[in-house]
């Protein structure tokens, strides 16, 4: 057996074959070792920046602020040479900056960038983490104040930005937190405010036709506040001036997690072709439009799956719910796949990788003003190909105000504008736990009108939904939970829906017209209004594709829970259970007759 040793030389002390008990008066504090200056030690907690050392591998560039006033830094490249300032404290500081260096540190984190790419292409590392001390924070802008607000958010020019770009470098990876082998940590409160008003600035830019390797982590527990856009009321400009995030790149891995972000309107998160995303955020405060939009996947990258997740604690979506400015416009969608996730504009052919996203969403605060504001799909695109794609979007509470009523067409879950591309082996599973509101959950379901279209899926699972009048519509809501209606004849899709507990207190749970698509609707459903559970759109005859499977639908004392329809029709069922019976002209199939009752009391409707 191996004896420990203790070799004494001149300038060290080697312990072999043991360890090293150090019994000082922090011995029991779990932690590193600190020096305290002049060779006296003690333990030390890991708590905020010090958890970047979980983080860290390859070269360290500290960023903190050591210059007065506003930096006024141009970054016009990737170099450190790029960089120009009027402001000498500013230029001292980052002249003296060092890697690996707490106390030399970078004056922001673009220049600590800058410095690391070049360590990076002179083969000095490999790789570098940038680490953002805690509460540090820098103004983001363009090079000329007229083009940004001021700092309180009142005014859309006068602002003087601390980090400036030129509005080319503003759409382009000069702006870009973002590059390959580039990490960040930022600390508790450390971020960035863009107070850019007239042209984006991209906080990542992704951007690579020809799929290079590229992996980023942007990390920790910062901010990243936009100021200025649609809750000014700056429509057109004001909706591309805000845009943030831009991955399109078949080989990039690409995470971005903050402990909040303020989002002004449109198409926030762009994503197009990727291998890996992951987003990560506390707290979401949206002005508008498209936060996260599914654009183009359709190029194979190395040929393995994609991955898309995004996991946000809180969503508060609307202008008049935005910290700054107060311009109540309209509200679209939280999630579009605009044109689809997986297109190619230029052929209609798809890429044959298989592709998964995740969407993980808390507690969502919406204020609806269109179709589909929880999720929408739509298409720029007249031969959008969709294959090998999942989606599931999973929301644990959803809190839902109608501004408008939009009529049959709209909902927060909408397939509004199809496509005659082929869609296969593609399905959207929606899980939400519990949902209160006035708007309708599903709209329309148009997706594909091609014949060859096969494999393909919606499923919405409820456990408590109550859709209720609120204050802020007068109009009452719109017209029904859940709209069973549409679909191409060219080609059908599954819908299967599932509650726990629905209950209407608005209308009918149930509009239902004719469809090529076939829906399957399981659970418990309940109209607490003077209306049918299940009602039939005027002038419809033909039911064939709806299957009521495991089923009860409960309405007041005395109100049948299904409707009249127009003339004599068909319904599939099996295990139906109704309150006070149903219309003579229906004729049920699949089972001789649905179980009625009239003792209501254990629903309470």
């Amino acid at each position: 057996m191996a004896q420990t040793s203790i070799d004494v030389q001149p300038n060290s002390v080697k312990v072999v074959n043991g360890e090293l008990t150090i019994e000082n008066a922090t011995k029991t504090v779990q932690g590193y070792l600190y020096n305290m200056g002049n060779g006296l030690t003690q333990f030390k907690e890991i708590t905020g920046l010090e958890n970047a050392a979980n983080l860290i591998s390859g070269g360290v560039f500290f960023v903190s602020k050591k210059y007065a006033g506003t930096a006024k830094a141009t970054i016009n490249g990737l170099t450190v040479a790029s960089i120009s300032s009027t402001e000498a404290s500013y230029t001292q500081q980052l002249q003296a900056a060092k890697m690996g260096s707490l106390l030399s540190s970078y004056p922001d984190p673009f220049s600590a960038r800058n410095a690391a790419l070049e360590q990076i292409s002179q083969g000095v590392i490999q790789s570098a983490t940038i680490v953002v001390v805690d509460n540090q924070q820098w103004y983001v802008g363009s090079n000329n104040s007229e083009q940004n607000g001021n700092y309180a958010g009142t005014s859309t020019t006068g602002g003087i930005a601390d980090i400036q770009f030129s509005q080319a470098n503003g759409f382009s990876p000069v702006a870009s937190l973002a590059h390959n082998k580039i990490n960040y940590y930022f600390g508790v409160n450390a971020g960035l405010y863009y107070i850019n008003s007239t042209y984006p600035i991209f906080a990542v830019y992704a951007v690579d036709g020809s799929d290079q390797s590229f992996e980023s982590k942007i990390q920790g527990r910062g901010f990243f506040k936009q100021y200025f856009g649609e809750a000014q009321g700056m429509q057109g400009g004001g909706k591309t001036s805000s845009r943030f995030f831009k991955v399109d790149n078949a080989k990039a891995i690409v995470t971005l997690e903050a402990d909040e972000l303020w989002l002004q309107q449109w198409r926030n998160f762009e994503i197009f072709s990727y291998k890996t995303i992951f987003l990560g955020a506390r707290k979401i405060i949206m002005a508008d439009a498209d936060l996260i939009a599914f654009e183009s996947n359709a190029r194979n990258g190395d040929g393995s799956p994609s991955n898309f997740s995004a996991n946000f604690s809180e969503i508060q979506f609307s202008n008049n719910m935005y910290p700054i400015g107060d311009h109540p416009t309209d509200y679209w969608y939280l999630v579009s796949t605009y044109p689809g996730p997986d297109v190619n504009n230029n052929t209609g052919s798809s890429s044959a990788r298989t592709k998964t996203i995740n969407l993980n969403f808390g507690d969502v605060f919406l204020n609806n003003y269109g179709e589909g504001t929880l999720f929408y799909f739509g298409s720029e695109n007249p031969s959008v190909y969709i294959v090998n794609t999942t989606i599931n979007c999973n929301v644990k509470n959803l809190h839902v105000a109608n501004i408008n009523t939009l009529g049959l067409g709209s909902g927060l879950i909408y397939f509004g504008n199809g496509t005659t591309g082929l869609v296969s082996n593609t399905s959207w599973n929606f899980n939400i736990d519990n949902y209160i509101g006035n708007d309708k959950l599903l709209g329309d379901v148009n997706l594909t009108n091609n014949a060859s279209s096969q494999n393909n899926q919606i499923t919405i699972n409820l456990k408590k939904a109550i859709r209720r009048p609120v204050v802020e519509t007068a109009a009452g809501g719109t017209n029904c939970m859940f709209y069973v209606h549409g679909g191409y004849s060219g080609s059908s899709i599954i819908v299967k829906l599932n509650a726990d507990y629905a209950k209407d207190m608005i209308g009918n749970p149930f509009d239902i017209g004719e469809t090529h698509n076939k829906y399957i609707i399981s659970g418990t459903y309940l109209s607490a209004g003077t209306q049918e559970v299940l009602q039939f759109i005027p002038g419809v005859t033909n039911f064939d594709n709806v299957f009521l499977k495991d089923c009860t639908l409960i309405s007041k004392t005395g109100i049948q829970a299904i409707g009249n329809p127009s003339t004599s029709c068909n319904l599939k069922a099996s295990n139906l259970t109704l309150s006070w019976g149903y219309p003579s002209t229906i004729t049920f199939f699949g089972q001789t007759q649905p179980t009625v009752i009239t003792d209501l009391s254990i629903f309470n409707p």
